[in-house]
């Protein structure tokens, strides 16, 4: 028998990536249905089948787990709004393909909709969220510079635009049409992305009462 000693708390035999997936998992929908402070290692130890212990030898904290969630959770779905974007190269149907595929990542995925949410609203009250917080930013800030300075560049934009200004009016419409999805049932995703689309694409209003 191997007598080489074992960090306390060690999982045995144990794939360690996929012991931290599933504890990533278990946490961003304890996170999301209890918000962060009363979400507990050991619920979350539980859930995932493991012991506290365990949960602790791959995360220090429960701060450090909920960092790595937002490191890893948040970048991947950027990146894969940003894929969606990708397939097209007009602005209004990039813009569109980002709000769709927002809505399907709210269908699969609702967890992560209510991670975000409760982020945005713990941040304040527990500074130790903060880099948590902007790294969400972040991720969706460099989404949107890259739609807008694109669009610019190409001319789609209007050279008067304030550059910054319509970055954050995208970024912003992203975290309020994540906040409305996690909130309204599943059944009004569709609609409210495609009321934005529609804004976006300039064709929520018709040729007179624009004018008014």
């Amino acid at each position: 028998m191997s007598t080489t000693a074992r960090r306390a708390g060690r999982p045995p035999d144990a794939d360690p990536e996929a012991t931290r997936r599933a504890i990533r998992e278990v946490a961003l929908a304890h996170f999301g249905a209890y918000g962060y402070s009363q979400a507990t290692i050991g619920n979350i130890a539980r859930d995932a089948g493991l012991t506290s212990g365990a949960v602790h030898y791959h995360f220090a904290s429960k701060e450090k787990l909920l960092e790595e969630i937002s490191a890893t959770v948040i970048e991947a779905n950027a990146t894969r709004l940003r894929a969606a974007a990708a397939q097209h190269t007009s602005f209004v149907a990039r813009t569109a393909a980002l709000f769709d595929e927002l809505a399907a990542v709210h269908h699969e995925t609702p967890d992560l909709g209510r991670f975000i949410l409760v982020l945005v609203s713990d941040v304040a009250r527990y500074p130790e969220l903060r880099g948590a917080y902007d790294a969400n930013v972040t991720a969706h800030h460099d989404l949107c510079s890259w739609l807008v300075d694109d669009a610019l560049a190409a001319g789609e934009l209007s050279a008067t635009a304030d550059r910054d200004g319509v970055v954050d009016m995208i970024t912003g419409t992203i975290s309020g049409l994540s906040s409305l999805m996690v909130m309204l049932p599943r059944s009004h995703h569709d609609s409210i992305a495609l009321g934005v689309k529609l804004l976006f694409a300039g064709g929520l209003f018709t040729p007179t009462s624009a004018g008014r």
